[in-house]
């Protein structure tokens, strides 16, 4: 399985989810900014991105728009802590997950939707 590449501005959440990948056997890297995700999305193959919606420099929404034309058909997932602010925007996200929320369940549910992707 490729990478996931999980994108949050708060060092805390991406600790979080950092330790919960690595127990559960995930390969993933992560980015501290929306910026630098971009930066790695054209260098790396990807299976999907796991982005926070608001961010300082760029929203999880921008992100997303920009991560499907660098690469068209990535899968792009958001977690963020108020899903009312992805109302008229969920197009762009194949899957919105709250915060707080069971990461590991999350994790599932993204790597059920890339096995569907790859059937």
């Amino acid at each position: 399985m490729r990478e996931m590449l999980f994108v949050d501005d708060d060092s805390d959440v991406l600790d979080l989810l950092r330790m919960v990948c690595k127990f559960k056997g995930i390969k993933a890297v992560f980015a501290n900014n929306p910026r630098r995700a971009l930066e790695m999305l054209g260098d790396g193959g990807y299976c999907a991105v796991i982005t926070d919606f608001q961010m300082i420099d760029m929203s999880g929404s921008e992100l997303a728009q920009a991560a499907k034309e660098l690469r068209p058909g990535l899968p792009v997932f958001c977690l963020t802590g108020s899903s009312a602010k992805c109302i008229g925007q969920r197009e762009l996200f194949n899957g919105i997950f709250e915060k707080p929320t069971d990461i590991a369940a999350m994790l599932e549910s993204i790597n059920h939707h890339l096995d569907q992707l790859r059937a």
